[in-house]
C-alpha cells in the first residue's frame, strides 16, 4: 500500500488559491463558480464526465501523442493499437507525480496530461470550460500535492472554477439528499475500480457527510487485475506464450493488446453469462478458449477476500460492527462484478 494510502491530508486544508481556480473555503464551498457545473473523475482505465442534468459518459482513460496534439480515449486507443510509444495508460496512478511521461520522442508533464484529459471530457460532453464550475472526484486517501495537482491542471484546461470531492463523500451525499440515511448514521463505502481498492467510513451529520477515520485501501487491485485472471487463463489454455511472440514488434504487440481487450470483454460478458470464450489470434496460434464463471470466480476469489479483510480491519479501527452501518453503497466499476457484489452482501450480512 502506498505512502498516499496510508496518511491521507485533508485537500481543504492544504490546496491555495492556483491559476485562478476557486479552492473551497471552510465550509467546502467554491469561491467562485461557473455558470454550469461539470462533475469528473478520472479513474485508472475510464474516465466519467456528468454535466448539470446530462447523464454520465464514460471515455476510456487513454492519452497519446497524434503529430503535435495529444489526444484522449477512442482517438488515444486507435495510436496506441498503431504506435504503442506515442499512448499512455493508467494517468491516474501518475497524478502527483513529477516526474514526465514520455510520448514518442516527447516529454509531458502529468499536469498537462490531466489537462488535456479534461479538456477532451468538457468537449464530449458538450461544455463550455470557460463557463463551468470543474468538481473533480478522487480517492479519499489522496495527499494534497495529488489533489492540487488536480486542480491546477483544471486552471489549464480553462475551467471558470474547480473544487475537489472525494468519492466517498460524493457517494454517502446522494443517500443524504434522498433521505435514505439520516443525521447520526455510519455508512461504508467499498470502491473497487480500475486499479485500485479504498474502503472508507463516512459519518453524517446535520451539516452533511465527513470522513470517519482514515480510508484504507490496496493499490493495484481493481479491475485491470481481474482482467489479469482472465488473460492467464487464456495464455495457460494454449500451452503459454507462442515462442514466435515477439512483444517488441509492432504487429505481435498490436495482436496481444487485442488479446487483452477481449479478456476485457470476456470478463464483462461473465456479469450475465455462465460463460464465454475469448478468440485468440496470436502469431502461430488461432483458437478460441472456453472460460466459465465459476472458473473466472474460483481465480479471482483471493483477489475480491483481500478487500473484505481491508473493509475488517477499517471496522475495527473505527470500533464498530457491520450491524452499525447505517447503509454500505459499492462503487466503482468493478464492483459490479457478481462475485464482488455476492462477497460483500455475505461477509458484512447486507446488500450494498
Amino acid at each position: 500500500m502506498s505512502d498516499d494510502a496510508r496518511r491521507p491530508e485533508p485537500p481543504t486544508e492544504a490546496t491555495p488559491h492556483r491559476d485562478g481556480i476557486a479552492q473551497p473555503d471552510a465550509t467546502g464551498s467554491p469561491t467562485g463558480t461557473g455558470s454550469q457545473r461539470m462533475v469528473i473523475d478520472i479513474g485508472t482505465t475510464t474516465i466519467v464526465v456528468a454535466c448539470d442534468e446530462t447523464a454520465p459518459l464514460a471515455m476510456p482513460a487513454v492519452v497519446a501523442r497524434r503529430g503535435v496534439d495529444v489526444v484522449v480515449g477512442t482517438e488515444a486507443i486507435a495510436v496506441a493499437t498503431a504506435q504503442p510509444a506515442d499512448a499512455a495508460r493508467d494517468l491516474a496512478r501518475r497524478i502527483g507525480d513529477s516526474a514526465p511521461v514520455v510520448l514518442g520522442d516527447r516529454s509531458f508533464a502529468v499536469g498537462e496530461l490531466v489537462a488535456a484529459s479534461m479538456r477532451a471530457a468538457a468537449d464530449t460532453i458538450g461544455a463550455d470550460a470557460a463557463r463551468t464550475e470543474l468538481v473533480v472526484v478522487h480517492p479519499a486517501s489522496w495527499r494534497a500535492h495529488r489533489v492540487e495537482q488536480l486542480l491546477e491542471a483544471a486552471g489549464s484546461a480553462g475551467f471558470a472554477a474547480a473544487r475537489p470531492m472525494a468519492a466517498p463523500l460524493a457517494a454517502a451525499e446522494l443517500l443524504r439528499v434522498d433521505r435514505v440515511v439520516d443525521a447520526g448514521d455510519v455508512v461504508l463505502v467499498y470502491d473497487l475500480g480500475g486499479g485500485s481498492f479504498e474502503a472508507t467510513l463516512v459519518a453524517v451529520d446535520d451539516e452533511g457527510c465527513r470522513l470517519l477515520g482514515t480510508p484504507s485501501g490496496i493499490e493495484r487491485t481493481g479491475g485491470i487485475e481481474l482482467d489479469q485472471v482472465v488473460f492467464r487463463h487464456v495464455i495457460r489454455a494454449i500451452g503459454g506464450p507462442p515462442p514466435g511472440l515477439d512483444r517488441d514488434e509492432p504487429t505481435h504487440h498490436a495482436a496481444l493488446v487485442e488479446l487483452r481487450h477481449r479478456c476485457t470483454a470476456a470478463k464483462e460478458s461473465l456479469s450475465t453469462d455462465a460463460e464465454t470464450s475469448v478468440t485468440v489470434d496470436l502469431p502461430g496460434v488461432e483458437t478460441e478458449v472456453r472460460l466459465t464463471r465459476s472458473e473466472f470466480e474460483s481465480a479471482a476469489r483471493a483477489l475480491v477476500s483481500s478487500t473484505l479483510q481491508v473493509v475488517d480491519r477499517l471496522l475495527d479501527a473505527g470500533g464498530l460492527t457491520a450491524g452499525d452501518l447505517a447503509a454500505v453503497i459499492a462503487i466503482g466499476g468493478s464492483a459490479s462484478v457478481p462475485l464482488v457484489a455476492e462477497a460483500l452482501t455475505g461477509h458484512l450480512g447486507r446488500a450494498a
